[in-house]
């Protein structure tokens, strides 16, 4: 999958093992790397937290000066907005 952001196209990754962290202990569940336009998605979760986590990483793209907890924030309530 694919989206395009910032007039950039963005390839999804999906991986079918935990990412960003060890011993069990996850430190995100996504990532953006905006040199390579990849996104990569911990495949171990829900299909719903997997989208919330995309839309999370989408906003990342649009204004990396933002802080985590207003990302959070956003993503979660818009993902619900969403969903309806």
């Amino acid at each position: 999958m694919s989206i395009m952001a910032k007039g950039q196209k963005y390839s999804v990754k999906i991986t079918p093992e935990r990412i960003g962290g060890e011993d069990g202990v996850r430190s995100f569940l996504g990532q953006t790397s905006e040199g390579e336009n990849i996104i990569v998605i911990d495949g171990t979760m829900p299909k719903t937290r997997q989208e919330e986590v995309l839309l999370h990483e989408i906003i990342h793209i649009c204004d990396m000066s933002l802080p985590e907890f207003m990302v959070n924030i956003v993503s979660a309530n818009l993902y619900g907005i969403l969903k309806e």
